[in-house]
């Protein structure tokens, strides 16, 4: 019997559940897959959640429980949004609609520099292999392409752009003359016109009164009899008709995405694209033609070796799965965002001592080939240290670090990490001795609630009381302080960066913008003391 629980657990808007630790003796699931440990203390235990647009419970289990996550997605999935084939998008956006491009352009953009960072120069690090689906090498190398992205004068290349190209000719081909079957049926037909009776037919035309066919026929002169039909809605159209919304949503997503070139030659491609694919899924023999039953239909001989439909069902596989992921990256944005932050205060980190004539420490990272549970560095690499005078060195620690340090510290001993478990940030950077940092930087990551403007004003209120919960660290450590970061959805240039009091800021930024790295590099630099003259 599953129990029903609400999850109170929220945290500027990121979701997770707190539960007592001798409950989680195995890992949480959710459909199958196992939920990832964000913090594991004495005597509770926090696990992440994703972001769900559903209205009915979600079972989460383990082996000695059931649970029924109700969850409450204040923004829609990017498949909520509208589905436009021949107007233009509109100027005045919703504002959750706004938002909903926003995030996901960032998230793809941050994929896109992982992918780009994978075929570009980034050697493995052949000591040893952890996994097969890991890529070793160097964080510097990520964090040069990270940094050093030059200014795009126009939008980049993608699979709508690859669709565009390719795809249209096919596609009229086949909704011109669509793949069609004879199906046989029994139906009331002219006695004049009738061809073939079988079984069936016969037995209705005994069960009829009269003595001739003619009599039997009635008033209307109409018998059961067997025609043959042509038919349309058949497997392999079904996986057309799906691919054509797939490739309108594909195409809307790329021109809300990049509207800032709507002038560009490769955005009016596929905004063309899009309104000829709209229209080809309105031709009348197309429209008999239902859904798909399975979402993940098994392929007929038609959609195999069919000239024309198999290169259909290579596209709808590809498209499929680019989808999907797309979808898996929007439940887990939360994460997406939190190693985009991460990946972008360390880069800030190795940039601050290059300026300074020193050279940062050569990091180790293991880069996904698939994201898992919204992220691509595996949780194994390591991230610095920093430093300019030896003594003073910086270090990463991530939450699930944090619950380590806990665990490992004797019993009865009052410690800083103690008084973090209750909001557990996303990462923390310390400096000096770790078991008594001078100075100690926890970050908090948002891409949900606190992005609009209307929000922002909440979201400092929310920091406020949670920053005076956290007061009892500054006598515990020489220096302690917290940061924000929300993703920037407006144009600005300038990153809004809001010094609540002494010890507190929260920031909206745009990783791509190099205005915005400044203003964070300004912040981070106090971590990195200079050299003292001997």
């Amino acid at each position: 019997m599953a129990i029903e629980y609400n999850f109170p657990g929220k945290q500027f808007g990121r979701p997770f559940v707190r539960l007592p630790q001798e409950q989680v003796k195995s890992p949480l699931k959710l459909r199958g897959r196992a939920l990832p440990e964000m913090i594991r203390y004495h005597p509770d235990c926090c696990f992440e959640l994703p972001h769900f647009h559903s209205s009915r419970p979600i079972l989460v289990t383990n082996d000695t429980m059931e649970l029924n996550y109700l969850p409450k997605d204040d923004l829609p999935k990017p498949d909520d949004l509208e589905d436009l084939t021949e107007t233009d998008e509109k100027e005045d956006q919703a504002p959750a609609e706004l938002a909903t491009t926003t995030l996901s352009n960032i998230q793809r953009s941050f994929i896109s520099r992982q992918v780009e960072a994978v075929k570009n120069g980034f050697e493995p690090w052949k000591p040893r292999k952890i996994a097969e689906n890991l890529r070793p090498g160097y964080f510097r190398q990520l964090s040069r392409l990270w940094l050093e992205k030059e200014e795009s004068t126009g939008p980049p290349e993608e699979l709508a752009t690859e669709v565009a190209e390719k795809l249209l000719p096919l596609l009229q081909e086949i909704c011109q003359s669509p793949k069609k079957i004879l199906r046989r049926k029994r139906q009331m037909t002219a006695l004049a016109n009738t061809k073939k009776l079988d079984s069936a037919c016969i037995r209705w035309l005994i069960r009829q009164p009269g003595r001739t066919h003619v009599e039997r026929a009635g008033p209307r002169q109409e018998i059961l009899s067997v025609v043959r039909i042509q038919l349309v809605d058949t497997l392999e159209n079904r996986v057309l008709v799906d691919l054509m919304k797939r490739l309108v949503k594909l195409c809307v997503d790329y021109t809300s995405s990049y509207r800032s070139f709507r002038k560009s030659d490769l955005w009016n491609m596929v905004h063309n694209f899009k309104i000829s694919v709209g229209r080809l899924r309105r031709t009348e023999e197309l429209q008999s033609v239902g859904n798909i039953d399975n979402q993940y239909p098994q392929p007929n001989y038609v959609l195999l070796h069919d000239e024309r439909y198999r290169e259909i069902w290579k596209w709808y596989e590809r498209i499929r799965r680019h989808q999907d992921d797309q979808q898996e990256l929007w439940n887990w944005r939360e994460r997406c965002w939190e190693e985009a932050s991460r990946v972008l205060l360390a880069s800030l980190l190795d940039r601050t001592l290059e300026k300074t004539g020193r050279t940062p420490i050569e990091s180790v990272i293991h880069i996904r080939k698939k994201s898992q549970h919204g992220q691509h560095i595996d949780r194994r690499s390591g991230l610095g240290p920093w430093y300019r005078d030896p003594r003073h060195p910086v270090y990463f620690l991530s939450s699930r670090d944090l619950g380590d340090r806990i665990r490992t510290a004797r019993a009865g001993q009052t410690t800083w990490e103690q008084q973090l478990v209750k909001t557990p940030p996303s990462f923390l950077f310390l400096r000096g001795n770790t078991k008594r940092p001078a100075k100690v930087v926890a970050v908090w990551t948002n891409a949900s609630r606190g992005c609009l403007p209307e929000e922002r004003d909440d979201v400092i209120s929310e920091a406020k009381s949670a920053f005076e919960k956290l007061r009892p660290i500054q006598t515990l450590v020489e220096s302690f302080q917290c940061l924000l970061i929300f993703p920037e959805i407006e144009d600005r240039d300038e990153a809004d960066i809001r010094k609540i009091e002494p010890g507190l800021h929260v920031a909206w930024i745009s990783p791509e913008s190099k205005k915005h790295q400044d203003q964070i590099q300004a912040l981070l630099e106090p971590l990195l003391p200079r050299q003292e003259p001997s």
